[in-house]
């Protein structure tokens, strides 16, 4: 069981509730890895990507954004030339992470399955994890290993962000571009990119260029500084009134 603790007020979370909790959040966690997987599968097949199957595949996936946003650029790094050293990257990070969270919880878990009692206690100082067991990761090798974790996990983590914030304003822009903003943040701020690459999972990739140009397009014609010369020619004169020679009409109110 464990037991919340702040400012003197205890609430016990039984186990039954952990349970229930943890089922739900791996019930999220798989119908977004579906929704993303069949989205990326299905955006890879239209596009002949033999290895589409990598959608399926975790960290792997995102080999394939990198492939389908094409010539997109970072920094001055094209995504499809550097898109494997990309993807390794992140497959490196998620590795380090899944190693500190098991070095650090699982001690925790496997006490609870036991029937031990755990009190996260929040203070004024901070929150402290009270727990009478004895802990067989609490060794000096291992704390040297979660903190190399840590601390590489943390710098890829920033670089990984980075890379993944351009590479799924690239990919909207390429597969939805009069959508790109509303889901490129939506994408990064709630999670939701599973989501809206379902929605376009049977997109055809444009050009961004094209498309900007076809919706507003130039109303002037094809003379961008706003003459159409199809229709518009100067006088071949530009002061043939100040001539002398010039004839008044009779229609002049200033004859």
């Amino acid at each position: 069981m464990i037991i919340l603790e702040n400012n003197g007020v205890s609430v016990p979370l039984p186990n039954g509730s952990l349970i229930i909790g943890a089922i739900v959040y791996l019930a999220i966690t798989l119908i977004f890895y579906v929704l993303r997987s069949i989205g990326i599968f299905c955006l890879a097949r239209n596009r002949k990507i033999d290895c589409a199957f990598l959608a399926f595949i975790p960290f792997a996936w995102m080999y394939l954004v990198f492939q389908l946003i094409g010539d997109s650029h970072i920094f001055g790094l094209s995504y499809k030339k550097y898109a494997l050293i990309f993807t390794i990257v992140i497959a490196g990070a998620g590795l380090l992470d899944l190693l500190y969270s098991f070095l650090t919880y699982y001690p925790y878990v496997h006490f609870l399955l036991e029937g031990g009692q755990i009190i996260i206690r929040s203070t004024s100082e901070g929150t402290y994890i009270i727990a009478d067991m004895y802990n067989h990761f609490n060794t000096t090798v291992i704390t040297i290993i979660k903190s190399i974790c840590l601390y590489a996990g943390n710098i890829l983590s920033l670089v990984i962000s980075i890379l993944e914030i351009f590479a799924f304003i690239a990919l909207f822009k390429k597969y939805s571009p009069s959508n790109y903003i509303l889901y490129s943040l939506l994408s990064i701020l709630t999670g939701l990119f599973p989501v809206f690459v379902f929605v376009i999972r049977n997109a055809k990739a444009v050009s961004f260029t094209e498309y900007v140009r076809s919706r507003y397009y130039n109303p002037y014609g094809p003379n961008p500084n706003g003459d159409n010369q199809s229709s518009y020619k100067p006088p071949e004169d530009p002061f043939e009134d100040l001539n002398g020679n010039n004839n008044k009409k009779d229609d002049d109110l200033f004859s």
